[in-house]
């Protein structure tokens, strides 16, 4: 027999099973007599559940919103000792991993694709993370569970699809449709496989020699060395994620959390947010996975290569690559990001200028790199906004733009510098209430740095010029760097230099 949500029963209620947890039988007011002593009797309880009701940064898990002890008590204050007495076991389910969250999130998103309006179309739907785990933290709470599911289904993946099919805002025919998030809402990308399935011949095929995935990315041609290149970098990340390094880190997380302190201890945050990590990177290689083999089928089917699906591909891989890197290295999920101008002297009016647009430039890396983001207001009328930042390689990618960024301009007395100076910090890991965030993040912000190297010059006119002034690089794409190009450019400059150097010993 089961009661569920036993402690919305009436006191009442409560003492007439006293009779029979403890002789097995239950006496009604007319004298009859039911037998219980072959019954197994479970009651389920919310009682703590919704002891806790904050919210973690980034895409980790709330490690604090779960206490086996609030339970307890919450169970000891509500019901008598001579009721808790006669319970035989207080079995306490923790809260539902995000492993077992994400199986849940697929299988109502599968429920959507079998819908009459998507069923019988040609369209080939890729999940990627970002979309999922917008969704995670939109359809799951410590208080309510996974019911609001299928709420934030309806309202961010099934609407504005619903919207697009009746407002006919799609191309026609046989399309894959890429659903990413960047944060404040749901995106459906399409891409016809055959719109663009030859060959480049402007592009040379002497790239054949050595192609990173970052040219890949940047301009796709579509060429058999291509699909090797990406076949090669596939094998590669595959082979890490199969690897014995990659099992004991996963093992040693598990191990952790079975510590019976484990969601006591402040350390918890950390291991929580790496194993989420682990996840995000497990499931963006499924995505990889399924980009490859839809690639490969195309090339069966037509002998023709896809450069649109080519170059989400070799991103895809990109991605991977770089999450795998941040879970090797622990690096942190989710930084908080600030564009400010260096000097107080000088043209005030043309530094914010310059800051808007460095500013933008992160954002449109942000969105180009599937990472999400939450704009957060200046906390002075004069500052630029706070970026926060979440995806793969945040960290480590924007660590390397930390410092001055310097604008060459000609006035009227000669050369003129705009300088602005990118400041950066890890968000703190644990757990908040959202009003709170903006502060928790202004406070880290506060304690960061304030570096005075010049990282990048940027040149306009006639003859554009992006140094790095590492000497590792430059460029005249003014407009693919500002346009949140850097790190892939910045990449493909270090693959060459590599080759060059190996060629030349």
């Amino acid at each position: 027999m089961l009661l569920d949500e036993f402690e919305k029963g009436h006191g009442a209620i409560w003492d007439l099973f006293l009779q029979v947890f403890d002789d097995g039988r239950l006496t009604d007011a007319t004298g009859q007599v039911a037998d219980f002593r072959h019954c197994m009797i479970i009651l389920t309880t919310n009682l703590g559940a919704s002891a806790r009701h904050q919210s973690g940064f980034g895409f980790a898990p709330s490690g604090a919103a779960f206490s086996s002890g609030d339970v307890l008590r919450a169970i000891g204050q509500t019901f008598r000792p001579e009721f808790q007495n006669r319970l035989d076991k207080v079995i306490v389910f923790r809260p539902l991993t995000r492993e077992l969250m994400r199986e849940i999130l697929r299988k109502e998103l599968n429920r959507v694709l079998q819908r009459r309006g998507l069923k019988y179309r040609e369209w080939a739907v890729e999940w990627e993370v970002s979309a999922e785990d917008f969704l995670l933290e939109k359809g799951f709470s410590p208080d309510m569970g996974a019911r609001p599911l299928k709420r934030a289904i309806d309202q961010y993946v099934i609407a504005p699809l619903a919207a697009t099919i009746v407002e006919q805002r799609f191309p026609e025919g046989d399309q894959f449709v890429f659903v990413r998030s960047d944060g404040r809402s749901i995106q459906a990308e399409f891409v016809d496989p055959n719109s663009d399935g030859s060959s480049n011949p402007t592009l040379p095929e002497a790239r054949a020699g050595a192609i990173p995935l970052s040219e890949i990315i940047l301009a796709p041609s579509a060429t058999p060395a291509e699909a090797q290149v990406l076949e090669k970098e596939f094998a590669a990340v595959e082979g890490v994620l199969a690897s014995e390094p990659w099992d004991d880190i996963k093992l040693a997380l598990s191990q952790a959390m079975m510590a019976p302190t484990f969601w006591s201890s402040p350390a918890r945050h950390e291991t929580l947010a790496r194993l989420a990590l682990m996840d995000r990177v497990k499931v963006a290689m499924e995505t990889a996975a399924s980009l490859r083999a839809r690639l490969g089928k195309g090339i069966d089917r037509t002998g023709r290569y896809s450069r649109a699906l080519a170059g989400r591909t070799a991103l895809q891989l990109y991605l991977v690559g770089q999450g795998i890197r941040d879970v090797m290295e622990a690096a942190p999920i989710e930084v908080v990001l600030e564009v400010e101008p260096a000097f107080e002297k000088g043209d005030a009016q043309g530094k914010r200028q310059w800051c808007l647009q460095l500013v933008s430039m992160y954002r449109a890396w942000a969105g180009k790199r599937h990472m999400q983001l939450q704009e957060l207001a200046a906390f002075e009328p004069r500052r630029m906004p706070l970026l926060l930042i979440s995806g793969f390689g945040a960290h480590r990618l924007l660590l390397r733009e930390v410092g001055l960024h310097v604008l060459e301009t000609d006035d009227q007395q000669g050369a003129g510098r705009l300088a602005a100076r990118v400041r950066l910090a890890a968000a703190p890991l644990g757990d908040a209430p959202a009003d709170k965030l903006r502060a928790a993040l202004i406070e880290r912000m506060a304690m960061a740095p304030q570096p005075h190297a010049v990282v990048r010059r940027y040149r306009r006119g006639p003859a554009p010029l992006v140094r790095d002034m590492n000497g590792s690089w430059r460029s005249g794409k003014l407009d693919a760097v500002l346009g949140g190009d850097f790190d892939l450019i910045a990449a493909s400059r270090a693959f060459q230099a590599s080759v060059h150097e190996a060629g030349s010993a």
